[in-house]
C-alpha cells in the first residue's frame, strides 16, 4: 500500500509550483535588508557635515538610535526577520542604552 501521509509544510516558496526564494517573498526579504542600508547611506554623510559639529552629529545619531529602538519595539517580528538575532527586549534595551550614553557624551563633551 502506498504511503499517503502528506509531506511536511516547508514554508512559503517551497511548493511544487514555486522555487525557494523566488517571487514576492524574495523581494520582500530583500527590501527589509536594503532599507536600513539605504538609510545609513543617507544619514552618515549628513553626520560628517562640519555644519553640525560633534555635538549636533552625536545628538542626531542618538536620535537615530532611539528611532531604531522604537521601530524594533513596534514592528512585528516578521517585518524585521532578516535582522533579528537577539530577543526584541534585548535589542530595544541595547539601542536605548547606546542612545542615552551617546546623548550624555555629546552634552558633556567640552567644545562644540
Amino acid at each position: 500500500m502506498p504511503d499517503t501521509t502528506p509531506a511536511p509544510d516547508r514554508g512559503p516558496g517551497t511548493g511544487p509550483d514555486r522555487r525557494p526564494g523566488a517571487g514576492p517573498d524574495r523581494l520582500d526579504r530583500l527590501s527589509r535588508l536594503v532599507v536600513p542600508l539605504v538609510g545609513a547611506a543617507v544619514v552618515v554623510p549628513v553626520l560628517l557635515l562640519p555644519v553640525l559639529g560633534f555635538r549636533g552629529s552625536s545628538l542626531l545619531l542618538a536620535g537615530g538610535l532611539l528611532g531604531a529602538a522604537a521601530a524594533r519595539a513596534l514592528l512585528p517580528a516578521r517585518a524585521v526577520a532578516p535582522l533579528v538575532v537577539r530577543t526584541r527586549t534585548l535589542d530595544v534595551l541595547v539601542l536605548v542604552v547606546l542612545a542615552v550614553l551617546l546623548a550624555v557624551l555629546a552634552a558633556t563633551a567640552p567644545g562644540g
